[in-house]
């Protein structure tokens, strides 16, 4: 697979999205501020590398793997207390 420019910026985003995720997760604990500033940097980078994502012809357009990770972010983020994770169609 080619990576493009494009790809390659959607790869960026989503990896910096999950190492967020993943610090909430795994290094705060629940209800303090930095878990909330990393939940908030998580959704801040997701909402990007959703609108990115669009702009290369929607989630069916990228690689599955990326579009997983994205979706987990999603939800993981409603999970660990941060916004309701946006239904999709």
């Amino acid at each position: 697979m080619h990576i493009t420019p494009e790809l390659d910026r959607l790869i960026g985003l989503i990896a910096e999205a999950k190492m967020h995720f993943l610090l909430a997760a795994h290094g705060t604990k629940p209800g303090t501020l930095e878990r909330a500033e990393e939940l908030k940097s998580c959704e801040r980078l997701t909402a990007k590398a959703v609108e990115h994502a669009d702009g290369m012809g929607g989630l069916l357009k990228i690689p599955v793997p990326l579009a997983v990770d994205l979706r987990a972010c999603e939800l993981g983020i409603e999970r660990l207390g941060g916004a309701k994770a946006p239904k999709r169609e």
